[in-house]
């Protein structure tokens, strides 16, 4: 027996825009390489932002005060740095 959440879920029909500009990439292209060229500049901005914010906590937390072994803050300020260069590659959208 169905839900009333299953129910409605089913029965509503939501329109996803990735899946339609994808469709649409896929139609003038007849692959799926572009899809990631289509992505909106919101989803950019935000990617970006969280990816850098999450970099600088992590070099943030490997500063001298904060607790842990020399070897574990010298792992956290890497991991961060590259968190910090990904987010620039994310927002220039290079191609590895």
């Amino acid at each position: 027996m169905a839900t009333s959440f299953e129910t409605s879920a089913a029965s509503s029909s939501f329109s996803n825009p990735a899946s339609a500009s994808e469709t649409e990439s896929v139609k003038q292209t007849g692959s799926k390489a572009n899809v990631r060229d289509a992505e909106c500049l919101s989803c950019r901005i935000t990617g970006t932002g969280i990816m850098a914010g999450t970099g600088a906590y992590a070099v943030w937390q490997s500063r001298a005060a904060a607790p842990g072994t020399l070897m574990q803050k010298r792992i956290v300020a890497g991991l961060g740095i590259g968190l910090m260069i990904g987010s620039v590659f994310r927002w220039r959208s290079w191609k590895w």
